[in-house]
C-alpha cells in the first residue's frame, strides 16, 4: 500500500500567476491562476483554484486548510481508533485520553484554518 507524503503539510498563497494543467473532457490546457498551494517542505502536494483565475475565494482557502490537515486528521483518527479498540489493552490500558483529545482538537483546528 502506498503512503502519503510525510512531513507537515502547509499552505502558501501564490500571489503570482501560476500555470495549472486543466483537464476538461479530453482537452488539456494551461491556465494562469492565483492559488493556495499545499506543500510538504519544498514538494507541492495540491493547489486550490477558482473558476475565476483572477482571484481566490474564502472557500478556496477553506479547501486548502482541509487538504493540508489531512495527515493530522489521519493521525488523530488512528490514535482515537487505537484508544477505543482492544488494541489499547496491549498497552496495559494506558491510553492517554487527553493526548488523544488534544490530537483530535489540533487536527480539527488545522482543518478549519484556526
Amino acid at each position: 500500500m502506498a503512503t502519503h507524503t510525510s512531513g507537515t503539510w502547509a499552505i502558501q498563497y501564490s500571489d503570482q500567476l501560476i500555470d495549472i494543467l486543466s483537464l476538461q473532457g479530453e482537452t488539456e490546457f494551461l491556465q494562469d491562476v492565483h492559488a493556495f498551494i499545499i506543500h510538504a517542505g519544498f514538494r507541492p502536494i495540491a493547489a486550490t483554484v477558482t473558476d475565476d483565475p483572477s482571484e481566490t475565494t474564502p472557500e478556496d482557502e477553506a479547501n486548502a486548510n482541509l487538504i493540508a490537515a489531512a495527515p493530522d486528521l489521519l493521525a488523530a483518527v488512528e490514535l482515537a481508533l487505537f484508544a477505543v479498540t482492544k488494541d489499547a489493552d496491549t498497552n496495559n490500558g494506558k491510553v492517554d485520553r487527553h493526548a488523544v483529545a488534544e490530537a483530535m482538537r489540533a487536527a480539527i483546528a488545522k482543518a478549519k484554518g484556526e
